[in-house]
């Protein structure tokens, strides 16, 4: 499989985890994960898997031949994660910074890894 594919499966199977881990978090006895936060948590999931299918779609040894999809997928999973950083104050969790960096990372991925 060539390595852009490689890396685009790993990034959206990372937003899976990201959305599993917890989002919002209250002293540690509270937390509520991606799925539990509402509908922009299982946009994130829905973000991740499309970007695992996109990978997995066309012939496995050839880059992605339209990489903009990849782009704009992690553009968006980025720009709701960021949101809900602010959005939750000082009780962000580690899944959202983990779905933040899987975002940008998605967004970066096409542009940088060519073979």
């Amino acid at each position: 499989m060539n390595k852009q594919r490689m890396a685009v499966a790993g990034l959206g199977a990372l937003g899976i985890i990201g959305t599993l881990l917890p989002w919002a978090s209250l002293s540690g006895v509270i937390s509520i994960n991606g799925l539990q936060a509402g509908w922009t948590g299982l946009l994130v999931a829905l973000l991740s898997i499309a970007a695992i299918v996109l990978a997995f779609m066309g012939d496995k040894q050839l880059t992605i031949s339209n990489p903009l999809y990849i782009m704009i997928i992690g553009g968006v999973l980025a720009l709701i994660s960021i949101l809900q950083i602010f959005n939750t104050g000082g009780y962000t969790g580690i899944g959202l910074y983990v779905d933040a960096i899987a975002g940008i990372a998605l967004a970066a991925v096409p542009k940088f890894i060519k073979f």
